[in-house]
């Protein structure tokens, strides 16, 4: 439950997923049987994909229990043991973060991921040495393989929109609203990013920096996606900035837009 977005965030989130959990069969059957067939292998590739956008640190289990809240100072092989040792709080554990990162809500599916741990724990204490117990553990791990297989196509549709959108506007973290009521454990997520941006940013050239350091970021930035540029002492709204591209050796210039001030950074396209 602890993974789960609970009712009162929910409330503040307002977007919808593209996609109801439910309907992955029928609208993305192919995401729907690689979920089922590698689990791990997709709860390690989505996981991979949502710290490379947002530019957070791993932190086990996305920092989504009281013993999970150390920031990691590398990924592997620690993102490994958690998405094929403990796969489905690991699928979880990256739902949270996309909700709460992107502002989506919760669909009527998280009502059935709520309810499994607790009829694990009734199929656990009712059934436990009787004699149809294998049975219905086997029938348990079924509707688990199913729900896992339905969040994984969810997540993938939902993030390759988010792509698409980061593309054209480049991420900044979770709205206020949202970031405001989250646990501090996941604002020291959030924060840590910010920071990171931030330093890379500020370097001795009113030259381009990226927004994460992360080799999906790096891909983007070089695709003309995402560059932050920081305006130099003396240039002002309408003025031309002189920028090198990331992995180019041509000179790019980009006007300031209106509110930005000497010191501060914007985002140019090139």
């Amino acid at each position: 439950r602890a993974m789960t977005v609970k009712e009162r965030m929910n409330r503040i989130l307002r977007q919808d997923w593209s996609m109801e959990a439910m309907q992955a069969p029928m609208v993305a059957p192919g995401r729907c049987c690689c979920g089922l067939c590698c689990p791990g292998f997709l709860a390690h590739r989505q996981r991979d994909l949502v710290l490379d956008l947002t530019g957070e640190p791993y932190v086990c289990l996305a920092g989504t229990l009281p013993c999970c809240s150390s920031l990691s100072s590398s990924r592997e092989p620690w993102l490994c043991f958690e998405a094929w040792c403990c796969t489905m709080c690991s699928i979880r554990a990256t739902r949270y973060l996309i909700q709460t990162r992107f502002d989506i809500r919760n669909d009527p599916f998280d009502e059935v991921v709520a309810c499994l741990d607790p009829c694990a724990a009734l199929r656990r204490a009712c059934w436990r040495g009787h004699a149809g117990d294998s049975d219905v553990g086997g029938c348990a791990d079924l509707v688990i393989c199913c729900v896992c297989c339905c969040m994984l196509s969810q997540h993938q549709v939902e993030l390759e929109r988010i792509e698409r959108q980061l593309r054209l506007q480049p991420y900044t973290g979770p709205p206020e609203y949202v970031f405001s009521h989250l646990p501090p454990c996941q604002q020291r997520m959030v924060s840590a990013s910010m920071e990171m941006q931030a330093a890379l940013a500020a370097g001795p050239d009113a030259g381009v920096e990226l927004v994460t350091p992360s080799p999906h970021a790096s891909q983007l930035a070089a695709d003309g996606r995402q560059v932050l540029v920081r305006v130099p002492t003396g240039a002002w709204p309408g003025a031309l900035v002189a920028f090198d591209a990331p992995g180019g050796e041509e000179e790019h210039r980009a006007a300031v837009p209106p509110g930005v001030a000497p010191g501060e950074h914007f985002v140019a396209r090139y």
